[in-house]
């Protein structure tokens, strides 16, 4: 849970840095003659407007970063019957206006024990969200065997 909160804060950060960086820079009038770094300032405000910025997380990554706890399910699963290979689930979450999920429907691609199940439910719901996130979100994860 900590390490969603630091990708969240590290996201905020990042979005309101983007947001500084695409301000061009307050300039005063001056006397001598022109730069060649005068193009350079232009280029920097280049980048169209109302493109979305990077820094804002999305579900996938959200899952992603928090990618760790899914992969000991996945792993358990595996223990549990080894002829389970490569594997989705889409993962489907009511998240409330905190960025609590409420719910989470995850839908398998291969079959898995109920424990792992269960597991792979208990560290869905353990993940926070935006705020902005609110309503239904979904995501996929993909699991591959360890070589």
């Amino acid at each position: 849970m900590a390490r969603t909160r630091l990708a969240v804060i590290v996201g905020t950060i990042a979005c309101h840095a983007a947001a500084c960086a695409a301000t061009p820079p307050i300039t005063t009038p001056s006397t001598e003659a022109p730069t060649a770094a005068a193009p350079l300032a232009a280029d920097a405000s280049a980048q169209p407007r109302g493109s979305p910025s990077p820094a804002i997380a999305t579900v996938s990554d959200i899952l992603t970063s928090e990618r760790g706890a899914f992969e000991a399910c996945y792993a358990a699963a595996r223990a549990a019957d080894l002829r389970l290979g490569q594997t989705s689930i889409v993962f489907s979450f009511d998240i409330d206006a905190g960025g609590k999920p409420i719910t989470v429907d995850l839908q398998y691609r291969h079959r898995m024990d109920d424990s792992a199940k269960e597991c792979m439910r208990d560290a869905a719901l353990a993940l926070s969200f935006p705020p902005s996130m609110q309503g239904r979100q979904t995501a996929t994860l993909t699991f591959r065997p360890a070589p």
